[in-house]
């Protein structure tokens, strides 16, 4: 997903159950978690992701390209499997002689390959 200017691109997830407990980790580019948003319980379907680009000190991360990863556990402890899609505004393109990318919201470069709607 992508912040920019302290805003937060649209992204969703998908439970495929429901989770008697959820967080979400974020991490930048370097693969450092900024934050950790614990939701409780959360039912199986989709869910859009609510992030305010802030660190647990209240500061606003930098613009740039982070990553989340969903940790859900149903009732009995197990994991729950978890779908993830992103939405954006195509903001370049790009093509090196072998593959095609696009970039989103001004920071996430992405395969062509890997589109599945176009709005």
């Amino acid at each position: 997903m992508g912040v920019v200017d302290g805003k937060v691109s649209t992204t969703q997830y998908t439970l495929a159950d429901a989770a008697q407990s959820c967080r979400i980790e974020v991490y930048d580019s370097a693969g450092r978690m900024v934050d950790s948003v614990e939701l409780g319980y959360a039912a199986s379907g989709r869910h859009e992701l609510t992030w305010d680009a802030t660190t647990p000190q209240g500061d606003v991360v930098a613009d740039g390209q982070y990553t989340y990863n969903v940790v859900a556990v149903n009732a009995l402890g197990q994991k729950v499997d978890v779908d993830y899609r992103s939405t954006g505004l195509v903001t370049g393109v790009n093509f090196d002689g072998v593959a095609a990318q696009v970039t989103v919201d001004k920071s996430i470069a992405m395969n062509v390959a890997d589109i599945l709607v176009v709005k």
